[in-house]
């Protein structure tokens, strides 16, 4: 099958003129990679939700619920190399998965099996198997002639912290605007409405600057400060709170997805090198065939 250049070694080349590490990063990404398509319109594509197609190893089966469409439902990767043969005899040329980067496990209890909580971009989510088990899946479709897009985030992470409002470092969910505790849910430090200003911390004085950031630690469900390194950085994050309007550009661009899940600042240079850097090796680790955002 013949190879065309590897589309992060072209996005590598729009890197902006401020981000100079890009060019190191495309001086070590950009041969070693390569794609197995030459025109992705050619291609039939076949996109699946990895947890809802079919469960190929009951090993990873924890916290599955039969009884909750809301939860796990016991889907894997497995699952998909058990089935190439009946993708392969409807004329798949593309297989498009979920994302299979590490979630939150449960939040609100709802279970991230969609895959768009990211808690850990370098990790695969044991939820769908192994790493091994990831490339032998991208293996098996290159060996039917077929390609893997994989489904990828590079806006948010999963719920990863809270906004200390009202300064007492508990995730407190019923709140008025003035930091104080009402029995009504107006704010809630997970998920507060939007403020163009950033989330504002309140005493019984008024406001109090910006909200200091609280990430969470509960390691039974992986709520627990997001990976690599710099997304536990405060300072990454745009922190102005839960869109309301998506026709307000500020909310679009800056604003947290309602749920919780923290936006992350992709305009800065340390972000763009971190996310290109992260998904170049998953490339390199899986020899997927390209990436939906």
């Amino acid at each position: 099958m013949p190879e065309a250049e590897h589309p992060l070694a072209a996005a590598l080349l729009l890197a902006p003129a401020g981000c100079a590490d890009f060019r190191e990063l495309q001086e070590q990404s950009e041969v070693e990679l390569s794609t197995h398509v030459e025109d992705w319109r050619d291609e039939i594509i076949y996109q699946v939700l990895v947890d809802r197609f079919a469960n190929g190893d009951v090993g990873n089966d924890y916290g599955v619920r039969y009884d909750d469409l809301a939860r796990y439902q016991g889907g894997d990767w497995q699952g998909l190399i058990d089935h190439m043969g009946y993708l392969e005899e409807l004329g798949v040329t593309t297989l498009w998965i979920s994302p299979v980067v590490r979630n939150v496990d449960t939040d609100a209890n709802v279970d991230g099996y969609h895959g768009y909580w990211a808690q850990d971009f370098g990790d695969v989510n044991p939820h769908f198997g192994s790493l091994a088990t990831l490339q032998e899946l991208v293996a098996e479709a290159h060996r039917r002639d077929m390609k893997v897009i994989i489904d990828i985030v590079a806006n948010h992470v999963g719920q990863a912290f809270f906004y200390d409002m009202n300064l007492n470092g508990v995730a407190d969910i019923n709140l008025q605007n003035d930091g104080n505790e009402v029995p009504v849910n107006h704010y809630t430090e997970y998920d507060p409405d939007f403020d163009p200003r950033g989330i504002q911390a309140f005493t019984s004085l008024g406001e109090a600057g910006p909200a200091p950031v609280v990430f969470q630690w509960d390691p039974a469900t992986n709520h627990v400060p997001p990976q690599p390194e710099l997304f536990s950085d405060p300072a990454i994050y745009n922190r102005k709170g839960r869109t309301v309007n998506f026709d307000d550009p500020d909310q679009l661009l800056h604003g947290d997805f309602p749920g919780g899940l923290k936006d992350v600042n992709t305009s800065r240079c340390d972000v763009k090198q971190e996310f290109v850097e992260v998904y170049a090796r998953w490339i390199e680790k899986t020899d997927a065939d390209g990436y939906r955002i």
